[in-house]
């Protein structure tokens, strides 16, 4: 079932960390697999945001070359693909862009034994079911859609209860389910885990930003005549990389011993 429109959505820089700590190229964060970037390469949205009809990268690139997703059993299919409401068809106001909701044997009275509702069509009189059901062979009755089955992991992020005509989604020990029903988060709770971390370059300085506690700390710092430009990280061995243009090579430095190195030195 198509959940409910509510507050717009809106893409994110992909500066969106991958606990303890994320990669970063040309000023934006690596997507991370449930992510989609968008074609600019300074955007990520979830995945489950690609194709669903609704644009959510500024430039549009999430719904580009995607297929238009079947009109739903409450629905009706406009000449031009365009799902709209069956409630609004034949109601004597041209809803499609084509005007297909309206006319031919709009006049005819519902007479059929549907199980849920019968609408007036231009086909002629049919049966439609409520959100998350669907129309069964017969064309009369409804049979309910197991949106956890259906939509898989694009459903919920973690656990998901199918129920009659609606699905509910849910989070194991130590997450919160966001406001938008589907997705996890962390408590931010001390036996969580390690506390997510945002690497940020600043000029020459290297900053670490808590996720969960908002304390800031300056990892590294080079010249001040030294622009800290391109940053990357080493999951394993706890390595920041940036690019140094001043002396065109790549350099490192250790977290946990402050070890600091070239990787390549000069020449790109």
């Amino acid at each position: 079932m198509r959940q409910a429109a509510g507050a717009p959505r809106r893409s994110a820089p992909c500066a969106v960390t991958l606990p303890p700590a994320a990669s970063l190229r040309a000023g934006c964060v690596t997507a991370m697999p449930t992510q989609w970037g968008c074609s600019h390469g300074h955007e990520c949205i979830p995945d489950v945001w690609r194709c669903d009809g609704e644009s959510d990268c500024t430039d549009g690139s999430d719904e580009a070359g995607c297929q238009p997703a079947p009109c739903q059993s409450h629905e009706y299919t406009c000449g031009l693909r365009a799902c709209l409401n069956a409630s609004l068809v034949c109601d004597g106001q041209q809803d499609c862009a084509d005007g297909s909701d309206e006319g031919g044997n709009c006049s005819v009275p519902c007479q059929r034994s549907c199980t849920h509702l019968c609408y007036p069509s231009p086909q002629g009189p049919r049966c439609w079911c409520d959100p998350g059901y669907r129309l069964a062979e017969d064309g009369l009755s409804c049979v309910d859609i197991d949106e956890c089955m259906e939509r898989g992991e694009g459903a919920c992020s973690q656990t998901c209860l199918n129920a009659p005509g609606s699905y509910s989604c849910g989070c194991l020990p130590g997450y919160l389910l966001e406001p938008d029903g589907r997705v996890c988060k962390l408590t931010g709770k001390p036996c969580d885990g390690p506390e997510p971390m945002l690497l940020v370059a600043v000029q020459s300085e290297v900053l670490s930003y808590g996720l969960r506690s908002g304390r800031e700390e300056v990892l590294l710092a080079t010249d001040k005549d030294r622009v800290v430009f391109s940053l990357d990280y080493d999951l394993v061995e706890r390595k920041v990389f940036w690019m140094d243009l001043a002396t065109e090579s790549i350099r490192w430095q250790d977290l946990d011993s402050g070890k600091k190195g070239t990787l390549v030195k000069g020449g790109f």
